[in-house]
């Protein structure tokens, strides 16, 4: 089962459930096997993940489990990331008003000096 090395993981760098049945049933490819094997020598979440659907992945309530821990993490991530692009994009908008408004200045400084 060759995925690509972004169905491997999310957003935030941990392993996609994807990831985590595929590496339990031990169906991913030689490449894939390796950048998850890296992977889970320094993310302890993940190897935990792994150890538990290993233990569990019969289980059809582990399935859904499973399928709902990673949209509470994916909205959870989504969450805490939102106030940071909504102050970057609101700083981005006062820079511009701050230009528009000195290009304004100028303008007006350039035509009464020499109107007058």
């Amino acid at each position: 089962m060759e995925g690509s090395k972004k169905d491997l993981f999310n957003r935030n760098g941990c392993l996609s459930s994807y990831a985590i049945c595929a590496y339990a049933k031990n169906t991913l490819g030689r490449n894939e096997l390796a950048l998850v094997n890296e992977h889970l020598k320094t993310c302890e979440l993940c190897s935990e993940a792994v150890r538990g659907y290993k233990n569990y992945h019969h289980s059809v309530l582990f399935n859904k489990d499973l399928h709902f821990l990673s949209r509470r993490i994916r909205h959870r991530y989504n969450r805490e990331t939102a106030p940071q692009k909504k102050t970057m994009a609101f700083l981005a908008y006062v820079v511009i008003s701050v230009i528009i408004i000195l290009m304004i200045a100028y303008l007006l400084y350039r035509y009464f000096q020499v109107n007058l």
